[in-house]
């Protein structure tokens, strides 16, 4: 046994070099029980034997048992090889499936059915599932095309060795809007939808699987970003920017950096704070209320009362300042169009977290007033002013949400 090992380590070392390291050649460090080390890459699996394939740096490929390693190194083989199947579409087999459900003429909901299934000879634990759907956005007020990204995940503990398992997207909705006046004023059609499976790890790197409808979705949509990018036009990186808001909200910081140089605008300066305040993880609270500040200064309605509501509900103390919020709400206020409720609605929310609850109540008032004046009475819609009316008894009994 001793000369065979003898032998078989001849065939296996050369002389050691720098390891070029998993990510860049998948090359891994393996150790012998007496101490000695190889580089070398995995390259193949034969389930019937046991052996695997490797390949040393100077092109050399070899068969061989991995119990000739160390423990560590067999299990990084275990987990090359799960990773390996879990790669190959016929031993885990990935599928999506759309379903449209019209839920108003205003509004379509789009879900998808994502089906797992393992043939490896392994189970395949903490699966995580990034998806993506591209949304492409005509507003007939602006003439300009735009796009938006719908974005999830999904968590999955295990799959078994021959089981199967079927996830489902949240609802991603297609709005439709047009006015008695103007005709049709914004339209919105999914134009693609893509997903990644994050599967076994090796080396702290996981496998992962895509999967696209149609099948160069993620391509069309890198494609649509980087040109946008390139763009010295304030649209067009806005578009970009609402694109990456879930899935690279520091990319999306960068492109919007970019905007506010380019046209100093207050819609910039709101996308910068809202991606440091609500998208970045974690938070930057001080960009962002300094970002926010600034479009309200130029009188950005929506920067207002994004920081009348924060200020009035952040549970951290050093924020905390409903005070700020009442300015903030108030100025909003002043700023809304007809039939916007939104200013009113964190006014009050302002209001009632700073124990004035009667001016809370006021303005509620208002809220539900506007709704019940602009808003037609769906089914849909009366679950929406229900919940405001509740909200209007809690601050009638002096109480906040």
């Amino acid at each position: 046994m001793k000369i065979h090992y003898a032998l078989l380590f001849c065939c296996l070392f050369v002389a050691a070099a720098p390891s070029k390291g998993f990510g860049e050649g998948a090359f891994h460090t393996f150790t012998t029980p007496d101490g000695r080390t190889l580089n070398a890459a995995v390259k193949g699996y034969n389930a019937g034997n046991g052996k695997i394939q490797i390949e040393r740096e100077d092109g050399k490929k070899l068969w061989i048992l991995p119990t000739v390693f160390s423990e560590p190194d067999q299990e990084y083989v275990q987990q090359w090889i799960a990773a390996d199947q879990f790669m190959s579409p016929s031993k885990f087999k990935i599928e999506g499936k759309k379903t449209k459900n019209k839920i108003s003429d205003k509004k379509t909901e789009v879900v998808y059915e994502i089906t797992l299934e393992n043939k490896t000879d392994f189970p395949i634990k903490d699966i995580r599932i990034e998806y993506h759907a591209s949304i492409s956005v005509k507003d007939y007020r602006k003439k300009k095309d735009s796009k938006r990204l719908d974005s999830g995940e999904l968590h999955i503990a295990g799959i078994p060795a021959g089981g199967k398992i079927l996830q489902t997207t949240k609802p991603m909705n297609m709005v439709k809007l047009s006015s008695p006046c103007c005709g049709m004023v914004k339209e919105e059609k999914l134009d693609g939808f893509w997903f990644n499976v994050h599967g076994p790890e090796t080396e702290g790197k996981p496998a992962i699987r895509e999967w696209g409808d149609p099948s160069d979705a993620s391509r069309k949509f890198s494609l649509f970003l980087e040109k946008c990018g390139k763009s010295d036009n304030e649209e067009e990186l806005l578009s970009a920017i609402s694109g990456l808001w879930k899935s690279d909200p520091e990319k999306a910081i960068e492109f919007a950096l970019n905007t506010y140089e380019i046209s100093q605008s207050a819609t910039a300066a709101r996308n910068i704070g809202e991606l440091y305040l609500f998208h970045l993880k974690p938070a930057n609270i001080p960009l962002g209320l300094e970002w926010m500040e600034k479009a309200a200064k130029k009188n950005d309605f929506t920067a207002c009362w994004r920081l009348a509501e924060f200020y009035a509900t952040c549970a951290d103390p050093q924020h905390h300042n409903p005070k700020k919020g009442i300015e903030y709400g108030l100025q909003a206020v002043s700023l809304q169009s007809d039939g916007d409720y939104r200013g009113n609605y964190y006014l009050a929310m302002a209001y009632a977290h700073d124990g004035q609850f009667e001016k809370a109540v006021e303005h509620q008032e208002t809220v539900v007033d506007i709704h019940k004046r602009y808003r037609s009475i769906s089914a849909e819609f009366q679950s929406y002013l229900s919940k405001m009316e509740e909200l209007l008894k809690l601050y009638r009994n002096n109480k906040t949400q």
